[in-house]
């Protein structure tokens, strides 16, 4: 997408008929920027640094390629981001780029944007720029510093293990030994202001001299987290606070934003932010401030306390997306949320937003479309009527990475999990389950069960133990293989397949390679694509192909073909978002496909009849 024009999250890209859901932000860096006629700057994983007005619509400034954003900063209508060892000047959406003096991080700039403060070779040297990239001094001898603030009168503020220090003119002016929150720190042109985290308190120290002017209790609050942006005049710090939000039941502590009073440490006003606490910023009149978590963005007005808070909020990604029987239902499951989406293909209104069980992995419709499953990654799985979505029956006694129906009939699959240690291991495991959620027949080895064959009538597993306790590797052969009735879940064992597992993996090991050079690795969303390299429509007669290729770049790009099965001939091609990763599903005829867009599905042309 092109920089400067602007967009709406959810419009549609060429070629799509369709979108079901919300798209919206994609977001998990921690910086945010604001300026005093609302205009925030964030950086979005897939679109790369956006601004975004306060009617919703964005723009591209600075299109995918700045990967690690370190520190942005409004200087009036112009946006300045520092972004590894290039730094990018913005007006009007569109922005101008040149080298950087400051090539590692962490970076800072100052309130208005004059300076830019960084650490470099391996965080030993501190150095101040002048936008847009007039290195004015250097300085060597600090240990090990994690944060850097800079001030417009090109003071350097550095916090180490040892305390606070302020650099002036590429000198040490003075030194504190007070250990400060990591991340949070603010101050004005006489005042730095700090989060004592031992003490709990916030600390005011003279930026002349490093004097402690005062200390300030929370009024309504246990802490202060991340980022303290202090506002112009120097009252109040819009910070992320953990206490009791305004109005909450006792013992429900949690991670909110305030404006707090510098003088009194008082709660003036509050908002339910994003969460994890991440980036704070107030503009450069205290008009307006904003604060970012992952795939959210909080923008408040501070000159109108009574005026709505606005939240640019993504749904996680669908892990999951399939449709009835009878193309008329769509739904997906998000892992974020751990929710059940339903919607109406017909008219795009999502009528049904169900809780689903922990770690949600598949979905599947029956056949006569009156239920839906979904199931849970390591064990849980629930029934909901389609109509109403109300729950039929739930049991957390199959784990289900893959689920189907035969007739009455669930099937759940999981191929098994060693998970980060010893006490997060889910087994291989096949599990025949009735429409009441009683399991009939339950099949599992301490190790991987792959599918090497599915029909409507019977599944062909082949299984690999681990060959430790904890599994941290497995044998690939000598494995056993069964064929198992999906009705009875009665199983029969097959001859050893002489090594068809390893035939299996080995065949995928060299598809990859054809497409990944050997310094880039892929990306867990391109070994999902990897993994899946086609679905067929429920009457055979179509074949959608999930393709990628890279650029002259290495980006990857996404594309999706239609293909009679009859005739091999091609009916469609269309090129997807590179937001569009997995949770692919094909209507029964063959005339649309879905594909996730994070918080959303796509639906595109791929037959006519």
């Amino acid at each position: 997408m092109a920089a400067g024009g602007w967009h709406s999250f959810d419009e549609l890209p060429p070629g799509a008929s369709k979108r079901l859901g919300s798209q919206r932000l994609a977001t998990d860096s921690a910086v945010v920027a604001i300026r005093d006629d609302g205009m925030l700057a964030v950086f979005d994983d897939e679109l790369g640094v956006i601004e975004i007005r306060v009617d919703g619509m964005y723009r591209v400034v600075v299109p995918g390629g700045c990967q690690s954003v370190g520190a942005m900063q409004y200087a009036g209508p112009e946006l300045r981001v520092s972004c590894g060892n290039l730094q990018y000047t913005a007006r009007d959406g569109v922005a101008s780029v040149t080298p950087s003096p400051c090539e590692d991080g962490p970076f800072a700039f100052s309130p208005s944007g004059e300076y830019l403060s960084c650490l470099a070779q391996d965080e030993t040297i501190v150095r101040l720029v002048r936008w847009p990239g007039t290195l004015v001094w250097s300085f060597k001898g600090t240990e090990q510093p994690h944060r850097v603030h800079a001030t417009d009168a090109g003071e350097v503020i550095v916090r180490d293990t040892k305390g606070v220090r302020l650099l002036r003119a590429g000198a040490l002016a003075w030194s504190l030994p007070l250990v400060l929150e990591r991340s949070g720190v603010g101050g004005t042109p006489a005042q730095l202001i700090g989060w004592d985290e031992q003490k709990r308190e916030l600390v005011h120290l003279r930026i002349s001299d490093g004097k402690q002017l005062r200390r300030t209790r929370l009024s309504g609050a246990d802490a202060v987290t991340r980022e303290i942006a202090v506002f112009p005049d120097g009252t109040s710090v819009f910070v992320s606070v953990y206490g009791i939000f305004p109005g909450d039941p006792p013992n429900s502590a949690a991670t909110f934003r305030a404006r707090v009073e510098i003088a009194t440490g008082k709660i003036v006003a509050s908002w339910r932010g994003p969460d994890p606490e991440w980036g704070n910023a107030v503009s450069s009149r205290g008009t307006f401030g904003a604060s970012v978590g992952v795939g959210k963005v909080l923008r408040v007005r501070f000159d109108d306390p009574r005026a709505p808070a606005d939240r640019t909020v993504t749904e996680d990604q669908p892990s999951a997306t399939a449709v009835s029987a009878d193309g008329s239902t769509l739904g997906f499951i998000t892992t974020r949320d751990e929710r059940l989406a339903l919607f109406d293909v017909a008219s795009g209104k999502r009528w049904a937003n169900i809780e689903a069980p922990r770690f949600p992995e598949a979905i599947a419709f029956s056949a006569n479309g009156k239920a839906v499953a979904v199931a849970g990654k390591h064990g849980g799985f629930a029934i909901h009527d389609t109509r109403t979505g109300r729950e039929i029956c739930a049991s957390d006694e199959a784990a289900g990475a893959k689920i189907w129906w035969h007739a009455n009939r669930l099937v759940a699959h999981y191929p098994g999990d060693n998970g980060d240690d010893c006490d997060e291991i889910t087994e291989g495991s096949l599990t025949v389950i009735d429409s009441a959620c009683k399991v009939v027949k339950h099949h599992s080895v301490y190790g991987m069960m792959q599918v090497l064959d599915s029909t409507s009538k019977e599944t062909t597993v082949a299984i690999a133990p681990w060959k430790n306790e904890c599994g941290y590797s497995y044998e690939l052969v000598p494995y056993r293989a069964f064929r198992i009735d999906n009705r009875t879940g009665a199983k029969v064992a097959m001859p050893k397949l002489d090594g068809e597992w390893d035939r299996r993996q080995k065949a995928k090991e060299a598809a990859g390679k054809a497409l990944y050079s050997s310094t880039a690795e892929p990306t867990p969303e391109e070994d999902a694509i990897a993994e899946d390299e086609f679905t067929l429509s429920a009457d055979g007669k179509t074949r959608v192909t999930w393709e990628q290729e890279r650029d002259s770049n290495s980006n990857v790009r996404l594309f999706a073909r239609c293909t009679d099965v009859a005739t091999k001939a091609t009916l469609v091609r269309h090129a997807l978002p590179t937001s569009a990763w997995h949770g692919q599903a094909v209507a029964p005829d063959g005339a649309w496909f879905a594909v996730a867009d994070r918080g959303s599905v796509l639906l595109y042309p791929c037959r006519t009849r």
